[in-house]
């Protein structure tokens, strides 16, 4: 006999086992290894969709197919039968267009819904810009895994709302929009609102078989991109939709219509008076015929924009609990968040409030919203009128919820649900949510050498090696989520002034005692030094890495009491918390056109690799390996790769990108030590070392502040310089690649490189590749060495990993094109495409240029960055040396905050000569992964020019010594072509002097 509910009157029942008819069970994955990771498995993907079906639906999880080319995909579906395609852009012999269009024709029903990692790319796949035939959606993939949620579910949406609306009454909400950036962003914050309503009813619920039922009912969201697609469901559905989102400025009649959303407001007000709308815009001016219209309205510029959806959804939707006021805009009288709260507020409300929202329907459309169906229908066709007065009504209502919560309870038990002790693994999770950039590529790593069948194979090659991926826990962005909203930290921290401030605010809170009792448990077994490292949704992803922005604490975890072990450890995690915040992490996200509200940070808790020596703990070298080398000099090919070593801790390369660069394929080869002088003046003098002398230790603001800068002489007594360093003996004038001789100290690896004592280029050369084959594109690798003692084997240790944008991938370039118009500089440069719209120059004059006051010219070029930020200018950045060095005397040590606004930024070289571009630094990987235009130019070189004149013969808008700031009379194109690796920046028509 099937499962039924009666309706409030007991009899015309409603099926609940017929809804949703058609499940997303089987999905084909047509990604390279590393997005199928990164979609299978971020955030455990697999375990939250079980537990969040089991919540919704009761569905199995949907299983996961994958293969890494469009040919094995169409095999694929020979065979079998799938319910959706998800393909990336990483796809072998086929563009996403051509494998969904073959598909429609061969398997004709098959939804393919295309995720891209590219915002400038996601912005174009639309239906009035290019033909999508075969693609049913388009996606931008920021890193949240509620994302594949969400789009698993529109499917569903999709395929069942016509079946569960005729037959279940079910909800639809409307949503129309049609750029991917903005719907990739708030369909996930929707469908989490209706996860959290689910998770409310759960506590409402009394067993499994009635959540089954009720969590089949939930509203269905459809997704329009038109004003004719929009007003098509509007009408289709108009009996069941709960409310309607929608942007103002989309197609209409085929062409952007500035008032298509003004337009579609009208026509569903007509009919509906009282239905919830939401209209989001740019532009402010809307918001007044907004308020005309009687709609809500969400300016899209707002930082706010994602918290203010969610908050009029749960106020206009019935998610959320339900406010009793007697007017729209009224003091909230009472709360219910659940049927029996309500039934008790209906007893004793003020007439007026009753009177308020019953002729409104606002309690059905509540009751909709949680699919109590037979409940809301038995009140929705009372209207006020039928009855004699309010206590009447009141009295009809409060008799239909009776009736209603008895024969719910009669004969149900009520479930005890408890969560089981976490496992103890060399990969921890604590917590649910996502795990962020950093977490997601450790644990790929993990998974990567474990399934590459290679370890026996290194193992035999190198017996004295382990490539090893250290301990890791990661604490999941659902922590940070509770701890910033109970402590109510978000706005807060948006209001500080200072990072220093946004810090306090953050130790000012203990972590929840959970997570405490579970860090605690970690720690009891656990006393070798840590890495605290930050690990975002949007950090190291391909085309939103903000690489380096946030907080590292490293911890020498090794103080005498627990208590001060757990408490470090604790104002660690809050702090790179409360990185997110600080005004760098902000800026940055703003000239990306991010929002801090979309950020949210998971930490990564990190064996520290190395070993003690005396009160210092560092590894004998580490560094940062990259795939493809953007800046190949001599016989080296971009695809023989480049790495970055340096003696000691890793902070010194990350950092300013200083260390002895080689490529794993060629490791004799050096070009930037291959004199005397060029290896004297590029050579490593310092070191950085974990400080254990002081155990005890507060961990504070300052990520470097138990970090100590060591000379060469304490690596060579610690016995860790002999396998890297050189002498070089000044009467013989030169260098001999050992320690045996009296002279200078310095470092040029050639005991690892030149004489093979430790395989670390053949070993490089293997993690990487073995990297980029998982991943499907060039990739960047930290790692670390460590000698161990005792005949122990040593350690090299893959830290993290994350994509980097390769040369050539885009559209091609041709520079012959820009004709004879009048170049302002030309060059050697990096990138791919054209970058429109430069009408401002901030330049330092080389001649004019101070190395000693780097540090002042920094400060002025952060000033002039945040007002042309704020101004929505985007420009060209030019001057001497490397931008974004640690070393104040070879360039200017700006932050990324500092220069975020700019498009294209020019190093040349110093007087004394070229400065190698800091291919190991996260300013650089920002600069690759954001696409900016680089030029790295030594006009003493032919063909690499800049014109110092004609921007000399502008009027300043700005000048503070050797800088300037002037504003070019047209706006100034720059053109790269990632093939040859070259690039002009040209002025614009009219442009003369």
């Amino acid at each position: 006999m099937p499962n039924r509910f009666p309706d409030a009157d007991g009899d015309q029942p409603i099926s609940y086992q017929a809804l949703v008819p058609h499940l997303v069970q089987q999905i084909l994955l047509v990604a390279s290894p590393y997005d199928s990771f990164i979609l299978e498995e971020e955030g455990r993907f697999s375990d939250r969709l079980l537990s969040q079906y089991q919540e919704l639906d009761l569905a199995g999880t949907p299983s996961f197919e994958h293969v890494a080319s469009a040919k094995d995909a169409l095999t694929q579906l020979r065979g079998e039968s799938y319910d959706l395609v998800i393909t990336t852009p990483h796809v072998r012999d086929m563009t996403p267009q051509e494998l969904g269009r073959e598909i429609v024709r061969r398997h004709p029903g098959t939804p393919v819904v295309l995720l891209t990692y590219d915002r400038t790319d996601a912005q174009s796949w639309t239906v009035a810009e290019r033909d999508l035939r075969g693609i049913d959606g388009v996606f931008l993939w920021t890193g949240d895994p509620r994302l594949l949620l969400a789009i698993v579910k529109s499917v569903e949406d999709k395929k069942n709302v016509d079946h569960d609306t005729r037959h279940g009454q079910v909800r639809v909400i409307v949503v129309v929009e049609d750029s991917p950036a903005y719907y990739s962003s708030f369909l996930p914050i929707i469908y989490a609102e209706l996860l959290e309503q689910v998770r409310t009813l759960l506590a409402d619920r009394l067993n499994e078989r009635d959540r089954t039922y009720r969590m089949r009912a939930r509203p269905k969201i459809l997704l329009a991109r038109s004003f004719e697609e929009g007003r098509r469901l509007f009408m289709q559905y108009r009996d069941n939709v709960l409310g309607i989102i929608s942007d103002i400025r989309f197609p209409r009649r085929g062409a952007l219509d500035p008032r298509a959303g003004i337009r579609l407001v009208e026509l569903v007000r007509a009919e509906y008076p009282d239905l919830p709308v939401l209209l989001q815009s740019r532009e402010r001016e809307h918001q007044a015929q907004a308020e005309e219209l009687g709609v809500g309205f969400i300016d899209k510029n707002s930082p706010d924009l994602l918290r203010e959806l969610s908050k009029f959804m749960r106020h206009n939707f019935g998610f959320g609990p339900f406010l009793f006021r007697s007017s729209p805009n009224g003091e909230v009288l009472r709360r219910a968040h659940n049927v029996q709260e309500m039934f008790e507020a209906l007893v004793e409300i003020e007439a007026e409030s009753l009177s308020y929202h019953a002729s409104r329907n606002h309690v059905s459309n509540w009751l909709m919203a949680r699919g109590e169906f037979p409940l809301a229908q038995a009140l929705r066709p009372k209207q006020v009128g039928d009855f004699a007065d309010v206590e009447e009504m009141r009295s009809f209502a409060v008799e239909r919820f009776s009736e209603f919560l008895e024969r719910r309870q009669r004969g149900q038990v009520t479930d005890f649900r408890a969560s089981a002790d976490p496992l103890r693994r060399d990969f921890l999770r604590l917590g649910r949510g996502s795990m962020g950039g950093k977490g997601r590529s450790i644990a790929f790593l993990s998974h990567l050498k474990a399934k590459s069948g290679r370890r026996k194979e290194w193992e035999e090659r190198w017996p004295d090696l382990r490539i090893i991926v250290p301990r890791t826990v990661v604490v999941c962005t659902e922590v940070f989520d509770r701890f910033v909203a109970r402590n109510e930290l978000r706005e807060r921290a948006m209001e500080a002034t200072s990072d220093e401030e946004v810090a306090n605010l953050f130790l000012d809170q203990p972590l929840d005692h959970a997570l405490l009792s579970d860090l605690a448990t970690y720690l009891r077994d656990v006393r070798y030094p840590l890495a605290v490292r930050s690990s975002s949704l949007l950090e190291d992803s391909e085309f939103q890495p903000l690489a380096g922005l946030y907080r590292t604490y490293l911890l020498p975890n090794c103080a005498a009491e627990d208590t001060v072990r757990i408490e470090q450890l604790s104002r660690a995690v809050r702090l790179v918390f409360a990185s997110t915040f600080y005004q760098d992490a902000r800026t940055a996200m703003e000239a990306a056109s991010l929002r801090v509200e979309e950020e949210k940070m998971a930490v990564v808790i990190q064996r520290l690799v190395g070993r003690r020596f005396g009160r210092r703990f560092y590894p004998h070298f580490s560094g940062v390996a990259q795939s493809h080398n953007f800046y190949p000099m001599g016989h080296l090919k971009p695809e023989d790769g480049i790495a970055t070593v340096a003696l000691g801790l890793g902070h010194t390369v990350v950092t300013s990108g200083q260390g002895y660069r080689f490529s794993p394929s060629h490791p004799q080869i050096s070009p930037h030590m291959s004199t005397t002088d060029a290896a004297l003046r590029n050579s490593q003098r310092t070191f950085f070392a974990l400080d254990l002398g002081e155990p005890d230790v507060e961990v504070g603001l300052d990520e470097a502040g138990n970090l100590l800068p060591l000379g060469l002489d304490e690596a060579e007594s610690d016995g860790t310089l002999a396998l890297v360093g050189a002498t070089y003996v000044a009467d013989d004038d030169r260098i001999y690649d050992s320690l045996r001789h009296q002279g200078s100290r310095l470092v040029n690896f050639a005991g690892v490189l030149k004489h093979d004592r430790f395989p670390l280029a053949p070993a490089l050369e293997e993690l990487v590749a073995m990297c980029e084959e998982g991943m499907g594109t060039p990739c960047e690798l930290e790692f670390a060495v460590a000698i161990l003692e005792d005949g122990e084997p040593s350690q090299l240790a893959a830290l993290q990993l994350r994509p980097l944008v390769a040369q050539g991938r885009d559209r091609l370039i041709d520079l012959p094109a820009v004709g004879d118009r009048p170049r302002l500089l030309a060059g050697p440069a990096l990138g791919n495409g054209v970058v429109e719209g430069i009408r401002d120059v901030v330049y330092l004059h080389p001649e004019r240029f101070d190395v000693g006051c780097t540090e002042e010219v920094a400060q002025a070029v952060a000033r002039l960055n945040e007002r042309l930020a704020h101004a929505h200018r985007p420009y060209l950045l030019a001057g001497p040396g490397r931008w974004g060095t640690a070393d104040r005397f070879l360039g200017v040590p700006v932050s990324w905050g500092q220069v975020s606004a700019a498009k294209v930024i020019v190093e040349l070289a110093l007087a004394d000569g070229r400065i190698e571009p800091s291919q190991g630094s996260h300013f650089f990987h920002n600069i690759t992964s954001l696409r900016i235009g680089y030029f790295s130019l030594d006009v003493r070189q032919e063909g690499q020019e800049i014109d110092l004149e004609y921007l000399e013969s502008l009027e300043a808008v700005d000048e503070e010594g050797a800088l300037r700031h002037v504003e070019l009379p047209e706006p100034a194109e720059a053109w790269v072509d990632g093939r040859s690796g070259e690039g002009v920046v040209v002025r614009g028509e009219g442009g003369g002097r």
